[in-house]
């Protein structure tokens, strides 16, 4: 990349350092860069890997000397240090360098000439791709290997590998330029082909460490500390696959192209604003992070060349540093203020470049983290096309594309080259968390941002669409396309009544033993109508109903609808409270309820009619029974049907308002949906309070099925002919008691779970029980009990699935904007379903129920409205929705954006743990910190409930933490741990996180416990010499006490030495404390004994 030439320099500049400060004994020091020590603790690490390889491959046409090319390549390794310098460790596990005296390269040729055409290309790639592939050994190899394949006496291929502990970018072209002047040379017979060297790679070493102790890098070092200030960690990028916790650095290139044309316009562009291509390109790339992402804090990575000094333009070696440039894009600039940002954000970085990228890690400390890279995921570098770079008499030299080299360094590496037909982009990427198709998709949208920017620079960039044409088509007609004809202009009960003139004698609600065929429920509802109707009930009219689960509650629900009226359902174990708030602000006038319940709520006396009494039953036996006609009534689809409470933020429930035509939509489609045989007998479990019993109580009723009307699923084995269930419907907390050994009815094959996130390993659960479907159904009241569903499978991948019939699904951005597949976004939902909005609440309704602005007018597969679920979700290729979680219940703790849920399911996958919860909580000092809140398998056990004392929940929440931080980044794992015998619930069976008890935050300090087995005191001791402290404790974490990379080098070599056992480099980072590292260590070498419990460890921390 081409610098600014203004660039400051450091006071003391290389040549003065050498030929003043340490003359003769510069470049005989033993020591490494800053770079090469965070490149072979890399190696280390990873046990040697091809990651690390920088490789080129050479296309030779013409008469090769190869005495002359192997006699090029020795001079080259014997002119230049870093080429002949290997990297031992030392006894106390540090790196040094060792350079090799005497050495001879070794230039395999193997002949692929004999070879037909198709079989020869093959091998040739096979052979290119292991040979690239195959790691260096650091401590012996010398760091250049070449190998040379003949095609034919003409033709050859030349595969050069260094190590990028030992060469750079630039290394390399200086490497293939002088190769070239060397082979001129030897062919021409001469023996000084190149100018001497006067700098070495260690002298610029020794002038490096020289600048950092005398303070001369001070200056730079202030300005990094203070750009990076609360630097988040890892970027928000949407991820394919879960990251692993620990780095892998597999990778793939996918190539895209921008044309002539914009190539052209973004440079006038940036000339005219006096900026750089670079600054360009860098606007455009962070503005498209910021669309993915969701977040206006952007950081990239570059690399520059760092040769400034003077004598450095010729040495090989890793002179290359890392820059990391932060943008903010907050509020909403335009393309021009973007531009200038990113100039400005670049010029400064350039002006700082001199300070060592490490030197920078090692300042600032960020946490230790094996899943990712420090500092910075997503790399960004420009380059002119280079053809120059090896020239070789009488032979024409052109380079291949090395295909399946597979080294990804980082997350995602955009490499762009600047060529005369336009920009060429390398997308570089890491396969273990995403696959092509998303980058591919990212580089169209590049593309797509780039042609916007550059026709409306003054724009909002965010206001931009990325997604157009086929994508855009895709999401907005394609998976909305759910349109079915239904009955709209038709009310709920109608439904029923069909059922009923059809088949009167027929059973159609259950409960206790007792039950009502479709003529006697529709007879007595009919009646009660009558008498609502004449105490005033008339359409969008709300009454009451609070009584207990009885044959009466599908009467009383029943007759409120076919009076014209629409049902206020009220527990009656609601708290009294909450009960006279919702009397209070819908305004009701009649309650219909039982004397018993009247009698444990007298507040209810002015407006209660017990439909329980006697003088109440006279009055019904003389009303009419036939049906009402709702023409009578002046009733339609577009009047209230029943209004639903739901938690409300403000600590007030809000009632949603859902009409008759909502909810015949609902059945529409579960008609549709389910057979006959399905719908045959429903179990009602829920409570009428909750939207889940809309189906159970309306969907068998108009398919001329039954309902069982138990308490609560609790009672499921014990309800009086349970054997005639054939459908469940539930929360899936609630469907556990499916799973506790209770003999299934034959005809019970179908679930739905609704209400809450479904586990796979429920899933699993209930197909292991016998269930042949299992339903996961998702929706808000707002939108009348579903909005999508999913048939999901065992072991299948979560989905909340696709929109139900005549519903619309939007996901889109904090801007508005469709969000791209792949990306999360809110979920916005529209359609029949769509209910008319909160009672009272028309502040709240502007909020939450806004404008569709893809709205296509009258007769169109889409409403005027769509509603605002707050829910994260993002579109999967499949064109299925993928549930993240609450927008609320992402958190930012120590710069890290977090989904508690994912944290959820790595805990609940724990041995031992049933369930989990993940709050973000605040201690004393604001600092967030995260909870976990766990219930233990067996917890509904008597001896569960005891769980004997203090000190076996504390090993098993170690243990659980132990767990996690193995699949977990260290960031996520959670800092405290609170065992609970049950989660608490809400009165409809979801979670109620408010409810879960504050942990004292002090308990978060590990506290003093002294070493007491031998390894233990043992492992302190190494501990306080390599991080120079007085005191550690067996709780005590080795990063938490200042530990780094580094550190874990020195340590494990004095482990070695005084315990005699080799461990894992990779381990330390899951290590935990102390006293798990000492009882890994023991398990090891044969010292431990589970049975001595003298020696284990008291654990304190909660």
């Amino acid at each position: 990349m081409n610098i600014n030439n203004n660039n400051k320099l450091v006071s003391t500049t290389l040549s003065s350092f050498i030929g003043q400060a340490y003359g003769e004994k510069a470049g005989r020091e033993n020591e490494l860069s800053f770079g090469q020590s965070r490149i072979w603790l890399q190696d280390q690490l990873n046990c040697g890997s091809h990651h690390l390889n920088l490789a080129r491959v050479l296309k030779l046409s013409g008469n090769l000397n190869l005495v002359s090319l192997k006699r090029s390549f020795d001079l080259l390794i014997a002119r230049h240090q870093s080429l002949h310098t290997c990297f031992p460790s030392t006894v106390q596990g540090e790196a040094a360098t060792l350079r090799h005296q005497s050495f001879s390269l070794e230039m395999p040729v193997t002949d692929l000439s004999p070879l037909a055409e198709g079989v020869r290309e093959a091998e040739l790639a096979f052979l290119l791709s292991a040979e690239a592939g195959r790691p260096f050994d650091l401590t012996r190899d010398l760091m250049l290997r070449v190998h040379l394949l003949k095609i034919s006496a003409q033709e050859h291929i030349l595969l050069v590998i260094t190590h990028a502990i030992a060469c750079d970018p630039r290394s390399m072209k200086i490497l293939l330029n002088e190769l070239g002047a060397l082979y001129s040379a030897c062919e021409q017979g001469k023996k000084e082909a190149l100018t001497p060297i006067t700098l070495l790679y260690a002298d610029y070493v020794s002038w490096q460490r020289h600048c950092l102790q005398t303070g001369a890098f001070d200056q730079q070092l202030a300005y990094w500390e203070q750009q990076l200030k609360g630097l988040p960690l890892v970027h928000g990028l949407p991820l394919d696959y879960p990251r692993p916790a620990v780095q892998t650095f597999i990778g793939d290139v996918y190539v895209s192209k921008i044309d002539q044309t914009s190539y052209r316009l973004l440079i006038d562009l940036c000339r005219d604003q006096g900026v750089s291509l670079f600054a360009g390109l860098h606007a455009v790339f962070s503005i498209l992070m910021s669309r993915y992402s969701n977040t206006g804090d952007i950081v990239l990575g570059t690399r520059v060349d760092n040769r400034q000094q003077s004598g450095t333009s010729g040495i090989i070696g890793g002179l290359m540093n890392l820059l990391v440039l932060r943008s903010s894009l907050a509020g909403a600039p335009n393309f021009l203020e973007t531009l200038a940002l990113s100039g400005e954000t670049i010029q400064q970085a350039y002006e700082h470049q001199q300070l060592p990228f490490d030197c920078v890690i090692k300042h600032l400390q960020p946490q230790s983290d094996l899943s990712h890279s420090p500092l910075f995921q997503i790399m960004m570098t420009l380059e002119e096309e280079d053809e120059s770079f090896l020239a070789l008499p009488g032979i024409e030299v052109s380079e291949l594309n090395l295909k399946n080299f597979g080294g990804a360094q980082f997350d995602l590496n955009l490499n762009i080259v600047e060529k005369a037909q336009g920009l060429e982009l390398s997308w570089e990427f890491n396969t273990a968390l995403f696959n092509q198709e998303t980058i591919q998709q990212m580089a169209g949208h590049f593309e797509i941002l780039l042609s916007a920017v550059l026709q409306s620079p003054n724009t909002n960039v965010f206001a931009h669409e990325l997604v157009i044409g086929q994508e855009r088509q895709q999401l907005l007609h394609s998976w909305n396309n759910t349109a079915i004809d239904w009955p709209s202009n038709k009310c709920i009960h109608e439904f029923f009544e069909v059922r009923a003139s059809l088949h009167p004698e027929q059973e159609a609600v259950r409960c206790d033993g007792t039950y009502l065929t479709y003529g006697e429920l529709n007879h007595r509802a009919n009646q009660l109508a009558y008498y609502l109707k004449a105490k005033g009930v008339k359409p969008d009219t709300l009454v009451g109903v609070c009584v207990e689960r009885s044959l009466d509650m599908m009467v009383s629900i029943l007759a409120i609808l076919k009076a014209g009226g629409a049902y206020l359902p009220l527990d009656p174990d609601y708290p009294e409270t909450r009960l006279a708030y919702m009397l209070s602000d819908s305004g009701i006038d009649i309650v219909l309820t039982q004397a018993r319940v009247l009698d444990s709520l007298p507040f209810l006396k002015n407006l209660a009619l017990c439909i329980d009494d006697e003088q109440l039953a006279i009055r019904l036996s003389a009303m009419p029974s036939d049906n009402l006609p709702v023409s009578s009534l002046g009733l339609g689809a577009e009047h209230l049907a029943y209004v639903i409470y739901t938690s409300g933020s403000t600590g007030r429930p809000k009632g949603v308002m859902v009409e008759h035509g909502n909810t015949v939509a609902l059945l529409a489609w579960a008609l549709g949906m389910y057979s006959q045989q399905t719908l045959e007998c429903v179990l009602a479990s829920t409570s009428m309070c909750f939207d889940l019993s809309i189906f159970e109580m309306f969907a068998p009723l108009a398919a001329g099925g039954s309902v069982l009307i138990v308490k609560n699923i609790l009672d499921f084995s014990e309800a009086d002919d349970i054997d005639k269930v054939t459908l469940v419907n539930t929360v899936p907390s609630a469907a556990q008691v499916l799973l506790t050994g209770v003999k299934l009815p034959a005809k019970l094959k179908t679930v739905n779970l609704a209400g809450e996130a479904l586990k796979q390993e429920l899933v699993d659960g209930l197909y292991q029980a016998g269930f042949s479907s299992v339903y996961d159904l998702y929706g808000p009241s707002e939108d009348t009990t579903y909005s999508t569903y999913k048939l999901r499978t065992a072991n299948g991948r979560a989905s909340i699935g696709t929109a139900i019939a005549n519903t619309q699904l939007y996901v889109l951005t904090p801007s508005g904007q469709l969000a791209p597949i792949g990306v999360s976004g809110e979920l916005y939902i529209g359609g029949a379903g769509l209910t008319r909005g909160y009672l009272n609440r028309p502040e709240l309704n502007d909020e939450k129920f806004v404008a569709n602005p893809f709205y296509g007018g009258p007769g169109s597969n889409s409403s005027k409205r769509l509603y605002r679920t707050g829910d994260l979700v993002r579109w999967l290729p499949c064109g299925e929705l993928e549930y993240l979680g609450r927008i609320d219940h992402q958190v930012k703790v120590r710069g890290f954006r977090i989904e508690l849920g994912e944290i959820e399911h790595v805990l609940e996958d724990c041995e031992g743990i049933k369930d989990a919860v993940v709050l973000a909580r605040e201690s004393d000092n604001n600092d967030k910190r995260l909870v976990a809140y766990l219930v233990a398998t067996g917890s509904d056990s008597h001896e569960a409930r005891l769980m004997e004392e203090v000190r076996q929940q504390a090993r098993l929440m170690e243990e659980v933490r132990q767990q996690a931080r193995k699949t977990l980044p260290e960031y996520m794992v959670p800092a405290a741990f609170v065992l609970l015998e049950h989660l608490p619930l809400t009165a409809n069976g979801k979670l109620d996180r408010s409810a879960l008890p504050e942990p004292d935050m002090k308990v978060l300090r590990a506290e003093y416990v002294a070493p007491k087995t031998e390894t233990e005191k043992i492992l302190s001791g190494i501990w306080q010499e390599v991080l120079e402290i007085e005191r550690v404790g067996v709780l005590d974490d080795f990063f938490h006490l200042g530990g780094h990379s580094l550190l874990v080098m020195k340590m494990l070599a004095k482990i070695e030495k005084r315990l005699h056992v080799k461990l894992s480099v990779t381990y330390t980072f899951t290590m935990g404390n102390l006293s798990a590292l000492a009882l890994h260590i023991d398990v090891l070498t044969g010292r431990h004994n589970p049975d001595n419990n003298s020696e284990e460890l008291d654990f304190f921390e909660i």
